[in-house]
């Protein structure tokens, strides 16, 4: 059996078949904390640590369009206090593996970064591309709310939005409570929300949105905004502390 070795885990990593009738075991990756449902896996059963290929072999260093003035480097877990952090493309959580620019505040999901920029689908007739501060709108699939601080998969010709996950998930998310795979949960459409929404057509049909609104505030999302920014207030707070300390000391020496 291969070995591989990955530099955030002690052991070698050995390289599995994941088949997708092994519903008896259920796998979950270590660097997107996404289920391996299929395909290649590279794991260290002892220690319950597994990757998804793409994740095992994602780049330790990106330079991403979203942030062209610096590269973004790889880490194997966040370096906030609480060992979590706010994803600058989707808005969710994670605890594991991120693109990272420490100096600009700055982190990916690993599979966020690695999103490509055009995107072909099967139920619309264009590419579609990946654009970084979208308009406010709603998703073509999901039929919730596209806020324009997160990334997503459009297209200019036809109005056509879509959430960077629900145009990466097989199937199509429900509209009630999902926290599995990252689907953040804006507010649904409502009456007066919008001027006019025309029904979805899934199968390459213009979809006509109007979208002459503001950004949808998402009380939870605002929270968990105001405590990323408060993490990284007290992490220069504690790198002052540490310089401080150490002008201290030297100017203490003989």
């Amino acid at each position: 059996m291969d070995e591989y070795k990955h530099f955030s885990h002690l052991h070698d990593l050995e390289l599995y078949q994941i088949q997708e009738d092994q519903t008896n075991q259920q796998f979950r990756c270590s660097g997107c904390e996404s289920l391996c449902t299929h395909g290649l896996v590279y794991g260290c059963q002892s220690c319950e640590f597994f990757l998804h290929e793409a994740c095992a072999t994602a780049p330790r260093s990106l330079q991403h369009p979203s942030h062209p003035s610096h590269h973004l480097t790889l880490l194997p877990s966040p370096t906030y206090p609480d060992g979590s952090f706010l994803c600058n493309a989707c808005g969710a959580t994670g605890t594991a593996f991120c693109f990272s620019c420490i100096p600009c505040d700055i982190d990916l999901h690993v599979d966020c970064g690695l999103l490509p920029q055009q995107l072909d689908l099967e139920s619309h007739r264009h590419t579609l591309s990946l654009l970084f501060s979208p308009p406010s709108s709603i998703c073509n699939l999901c039929r919730r709310a596209i806020d324009s601080r997160y990334w997503s998969y459009s297209c200019s010709t036809c109005n056509f939005d879509i959430h960077t996950y629900c145009a990466t998930t097989p199937t199509a998310p429900p509209v009630g409570g999902l926290r599995n795979d990252r689907h953040v949960q804006f507010p649904a459409v409502g009456e007066g929300d919008y001027d006019s929404v025309s029904p979805v057509d899934r199968y390459g049909g213009v979809t006509t949105v109007n979208t002459r609104v503001g950004v949808v505030e998402d009380p939870f999302l605002k929270a968990q905004a105001e405590l990323h920014e408060l993490q990284m207030q007290m992490q220069i707070v504690n790198e002052m502390a540490k310089m401080m300390a150490s002008v201290n000391l030297s100017s203490l020496a003989p």
